[in-house]
């Protein structure tokens, strides 16, 4: 399968299965939709743009599954797994177009309290404007030092200070993240950013549930099963969005081609590097911010605040249709390759994408492969590490599974309906939408020759479409051909490692299936606490699998990879 700078539209929707020497390519899931009714256009997907929807639900397809404005949740549920079996397009179709509402909610123009503002209108969206999402809570204000008790208090100031361009990472108690995967550099030189949030609901429910520490976690787990909370016909469920943000020069501001904010950016300085700066050198031993999201750990009073344009939005969304979660991810649309027909007078096309180099000879073989580390190492030691404050050379960025071609459709129509509202939304697209099209079917197990099943049903729900990813996210997470074990869920030994060939990518929901919790910490023989070099305790990660109580995080990273202990030392 080629990439999507190829501008291949025409693969058929399954590939042929073929074992032995040759790889097993996946179904994509939905790839190539025939004839979908057309229905409602744009202009009633976004008849009231400012209001976040739900769940798929709360479109007018089920409204005949409501009573006084309450839904018979049976038959609702009974008539989308029925259409998902003899008219997948058209279901698919429906998520694309939840998908699209909510991204168009989540980025509508807030009043100073934070809510939406029905008054503003498409094109009331600029760097000034107080969007939606920013008076959501950010994960830096619900996982703090010492496991403390956060409280709500969303603002409109978010530094950014996630570094990662993705997301299987682990976690040692009160320190860094040791990321499976680094830093994403754009074609300008610059460090990608990152900022998490969550919405009210899925704070309460981690407040309540003391899951913002570590020792929180554990407690919970020995009688309980951790489950974020679902809609109602009056209540959204928990939802989790992650932005990832690109330092814009003067010329990519004055495209209007990015959703623009200015905020502050707390620059990634390894462990162990002095900082100097004008009044004061600093020991080498202070934590760096990317620890803590506090300047001040940089040795700086503030963090620089840069002009940065919105290339990637994820949005998770746990609902009464998909207890699995609704996982919609978009990306800006000039990343990793550029629509000749969308630039005009006011919005001129960038002389090359932000994310690649078609000029570049070794762009499709050195494509998706990590930086190498930059940062200097003492003793001799070879680098580990990267450092922001030293150069580091772009990294070429290729999307390996293009949207699907019925994504792609809903996509053109949104985007020409939001191009005829002058809105700058109209230049962002949707990857995909993963949703389960049976929640409560059970999933496949890994091992030796298990593929394909053991990942298109990885996890439980036979969750469509297979493989999502965001390239400004997941960069490193596209190896194309590869061995199946990966793209599995196996919990036995290494004995029944997959090795069967396959063509994939990891997913939204297929990363978030092994997200733990805390279930304990690590004790000797004798009972007695075991301590890292630094003295801490060893927190012990719970993971999701095929069966049985496991200590998962219901779906959700940010329990193991952002709490703290509230006593690392006992």
């Amino acid at each position: 399968m080629l990439p999507d700078r190829f501008h291949l539209a025409g693969f058929p929707a399954l590939r042929k299965i073929a074992l032995g020497a040759a790889a097993v390519l996946l179904p994509i899931g939905v790839v190539a939709f025939g004839q979908v009714t057309a229905g409602a256009g744009p202009a009633q997907w976004f008849a009231r743009p400012s209001e976040l929807p739900k769940d798929v639900f709360d479109l007018p397809e089920f409204d005949s599954k409501r009573t006084g404005g309450v839904l018979d949740l049976a038959k609702a549920q009974a008539e989308l797994e029925a259409m998902s079996d003899t008219d997948l397009p058209a279901a698919q179709r429906l998520f694309d177009i939840f998908s699209w509402r909510a991204f168009v909610a989540l980025n509508w123009p807030a009043t100073a309290a934070g809510a939406p503002d029905p008054s503003k209108n498409f094109s009331n969206i600029d760097a000034a404007t107080p969007l939606a999402w920013e008076f959501w809570q950010p994960t830096s204000g619900v996982f703090l030092a010492n496991g403390q008790k956060p409280a709500w208090s969303p603002s409109m100031s978010h530094a950014l200070d996630h570094f990662k361009a993705g997301w299987r990472q682990t976690t040692t108690v009160n320190e860094g993240k040791q990321a499976f995967s680094g830093p994403l550099i754009d074609q300008n030189g610059k460090w990608v950013h990152y900022v998490s949030l969550m919405n009210r609901e899925e704070f309460d429910y981690i407040v309540e549930n003391e899951l913002y520490n570590l020792e929180g976690q554990a407690a919970f787990v020995r009688n309980s099963r951790i489950e974020f909370p679902v809609n109602t016909d009056a209540k959204r469920g928990a939802i989790e969005i992650k932005l990832a943000w690109k330092v814009l020069t003067p010329a990519e501001v004055r495209s209007n081609r990015f959703l623009v904010k200015r905020l502050p950016v707390v620059q990634y300085i390894p462990a162990g590097a002095a900082t100097t700066t004008a009044t004061t050198t600093t020991a080498a031993a202070m934590p760096p911010a990317h620890l803590s999201g506090r300047s001040a750990d940089n040795g700086t009073s503030a963090s620089p605040t840069e002009t940065l344009g919105l290339i990637g939005m994820h949005i998770a969304m746990r609902t009464r249709s998909s207890p699995q979660w609704i996982w919609a991810t978009f990306e800006q649309i000039d990343n990793t390759r550029l629509d000749f027909a969308s630039g005009d007078a006011k919005h001129p096309l960038p002389k090359q994408p932000s994310l690649s180099n078609p000029d570049n000879p070794l762009a499709l073989p050195y494509a998706n492969l990590l930086p190498a580390f930059n940062a200097p190492a003492t003793g001799g030691a070879p680098p580990a590490d990267w450092d922001e404050a030293l150069p580091i050379p772009p990294v070429e960025v290729l999307r390996l599974v293009p949207p699907p071609q019925g994504t792609q459709k809903i996509n053109v129509q949104a985007q020409a309906f939001l191009g005829s509202k002058d809105s700058v939304l109209r230049f962002y697209e949707l990857n995909g939408t993963q949703w389960p099209k049976h929640p409560k079917a059970p999933s496949v197990p890994g091992g030796q020759g298990s593929a394909p099943d053991s990942i298109s049903r990885k996890m439980p729900g036979e969750v469509v479409p297979v493989y999502l990813t965001n390239s400004t996210m997941e960069t490193y997470f596209q190896k194309g051909y590869q061995q199946a074990a990966p793209l599995e869920q196996d919990n036995r030994t290494s004995a029944v490692f997959d090795t069967t060939p396959v063509f994939g990518t990891e997913s939204c929901v297929g990363c978030h299936y092994s997200a733990g919790a805390c279930i304990g910490f690590k004790k000797d023989s004798a009972g007695k606490l075991i301590l890292d070099a630094n003295g801490n305790k060893i927190p012990i990660f719970g993971e999701n699998a095929n069966g049985g109580l496991t200590g998962n995080g219901n779906f959700s990273w940010l329990l193991q990879l952002e709490a703290k202990a509230k006593s690392p030392k006992k």
